[in-house]
């Protein structure tokens, strides 16, 4: 599909239960549309203690963005800190604001990216969970607009809603611009011009 459309970028995910993960990953990542790598520790049945300093340590030679779901037993958010302060080259994304399965909290990926010591962890927002009452607001408040990226989820929640609930969020124009576009584009690496103009 990223063959198909100039705008689109992808994951390469990665799972460290599967032999041979690094090289089928190098082969993704060496494609100037992949941003980065998407792990998915428990549907891959793999916990940060088990497989984090292997795929931190993939990932902090390479330099890469590390998106992570988290919310469910097993990859709580803050299991994944001690990874991001040891690997500090690696870019890490807490995905699903407000979800989690484990102790139904709605600030364990704020509260995860508040412990984390080198400045290279962000939550985003991709999840029913951040339409929760005043949880953006709440969000800015504890870790400010620098830490938080857009996300949708899709195609499993409504894109639209998920952008409504950033602009109109109780927060300033500059925060929501922020966390809508200017963040993620600070954050992904120089992309290759689209051929559409």
């Amino acid at each position: 599909a990223a063959e198909r459309l100039d705008n689109l970028l992808f994951y390469a995910v990665v799972n460290p239960r599967r032999e041979g993960w690094q090289a089928k990953t190098e082969r993704l990542l060496a494609d100037p549309r992949c941003v980065g790598v998407k792990l998915h520790p428990c549907w891959h049945f793999w916990t940060p203690e088990e497989c984090g300093n292997e795929v931190f340590s993939f990932a902090h030679e390479r330099r890469l963005i590390v998106l992570t779901h988290t919310g469910n037993e097993g990859n709580e958010p803050e299991r994944f800190i001690p990874y991001a302060d040891k690997y500090p080259h690696v870019k890490l994304i807490l995905a699903h604001i407000g979800h989690d399965d484990v102790h139904d909290r709605r600030d364990a990926q704020i509260n995860a990216v508040r412990k984390s010591t080198q400045g290279n962890v962000w939550a985003d927002t991709s999840s029913a969970k951040s339409i929760t009452s005043r949880l953006i607001e709440y969000a800015v408040e504890r870790i400010g607009t620098d830490r938080i990226l857009f996300g949708t989820d899709t195609p499993l929640y409504f894109a639209a809603m998920q952008k409504a609930r950033i602009a109109y969020a109780q927060i300033s124009e500059v925060a929501k611009r922020k966390i809508l576009y200017e963040n993620a584009a600070a954050l992904l690496p120089d992309l290759p011009q689209s051929r559409s103009g």
